[in-house]
């Protein structure tokens, strides 16, 4: 009672400073040096790598190269957002639990986790225990993990590039997927296309007994070029033993019966290519009919090498797009707490203190003076 009623006693100035001053400050180092639960960060530094198959760019030249600078900056973007999201920390706290973690009665009550705390609220206190820098430069990621154990800020940073390496798997996989589909598409059209005309032209043989009509007639054609120069030949020596012997003689005989045999062969084998209803077969017909087919078969062939061509350089092309994510500086379990700064705290809520007393001071003098007048 003697204390208040000294206090009450002091000028009002000296009462103002009192309880605009002193007493916050020192109740802010009964908060920091007694209460103030110590917070353990864990940092780790990763990049997004294109798989660029330039053999003059090494790991590092690859990774600041120009020429992929703008990628490399949407791909980081994408990677931080996805790990200030809501998916992040739900599998965040079904690997960790870390909102128990978070929640705990250990944790001092301006710094736990409000357990009553929605998702909403749950995801705004995940923010704020996350810092994430993205070099506008290099497009280098730094990660820092704040947590009130050293072991559980070490296993959410590390937890969080596992997640983070994973959806960039899954996204440089879908990008290779969308990238091959089409050309996949191409190729079974192809495919299909080949086969038709195969099954048409077996189709053909299987109905003409002809396996390539053609060839067939080309052979025709060079068995009667043989036989009529067979024909010519033994009519030329025909006419020559006529020219001294009888038509009676055996010798006369022998070659007339000859060439009248090579003439009928040669008519024969004529009859074949004409459009004759004795014949059983139709050359031109079939050729007719046979030809549009080989022709289909033909460019299908080329066709379904061409899109397997590009097929396979399409793949290339895509695995040449396929992203990394490369972690260089890996998460380390903190060896003592960097926050909070204790002592620069106290400093900064004096100093700001004291700037608030000044000015209502000054504001408080101003409105005297303006009242005098």
């Amino acid at each position: 009672m003697k204390d208040i009623q000294a206090i009450k006693q002091l000028p009002l100035p000296a009462r103002l400073f009192l309880y605009v001053v002193v007493m916050p400050t020192v109740l802010s180092m009964v908060y920091y040096g007694l209460m103030a639960s110590d917070v353990y960060i864990s940092e780790a530094k990763f990049a997004l790598r294109l798989n660029s198959n330039t053999p003059s760019l090494g790991l590092f030249e690859s990774v600041l190269s120009s020429g992929s600078i703008e990628t490399a900056n949407e791909d980081a973007m994408i990677v931080s957002d996805f790990i200030y999201s809501r998916d992040m920390l739900m599998e965040l706290d079904n690997k960790l639990a870390i909102r128990n973690h978070f929640e705990s009665n250990e944790v001092d009550m301006f710094s736990r986790m409000d357990p009553e705390g929605s998702l909403e609220d749950f995801l705004d206190y995940y923010l704020d225990i996350i810092e994430i820098k993205i070099d506008s430069f290099t497009n280098i990621i730094t990660l820092r993990v704040h947590a009130f154990e050293p072991n559980m800020a070490h296993s959410i940073a590390q937890t969080i590039i596992t997640i983070s390496e994973q959806l960039v798997n899954n996204l440089s996989n879908r990008i290779v997927e969308d990238s091959l589909q089409f050309a996949r598409n191409e190729v079974d059209i192809a495919e299909a296309r080949i086969r038709a005309a195969s099954a048409a032209v077996t189709q053909f043989r299987s109905d003409t007994n002809s396996i390539n009509p053609g060839e067939e007639t080309s052979a025709v054609l060079r068995i009667i070029t043989g036989l009529e120069a067979e024909l010519a030949t033994s009519r030329a020596k025909l006419f020559e033993v006529q020219s001294y012997m009888q038509n009676s003689s055996p010798q006369v005989q022998v070659l007339q019966g000859k060439v009248d045999s090579l003439a009928q062969q040669v008519e024969q084998e004529r009859l074949r290519l004409s459009n004759n209803e004795d014949t059983n077969i139709d050359y031109a017909r079939l050729i007719d009919n046979f030809e549009p087919l080989l022709l289909e078969q033909e460019l299908a062939t080329k066709q379904y090498a061409s899109t397997l061509a590009s097929m396979e350089l399409a793949r290339i092309e895509a695995q040449r797009k396929q992203r990394y994510l490369l972690p260089f500086v890996l998460p380390q379990i903190p060896d003592e707490a960097v926050e909070p700064k204790r002592l620069r705290a106290i400093f900064i809520i004096f100093i700001g203190l004291i700037i608030i007393y000044a000015i209502g001071g000054l504001v408080w003098a101003a409105i005297k003076d303006h009242m005098r007048l």
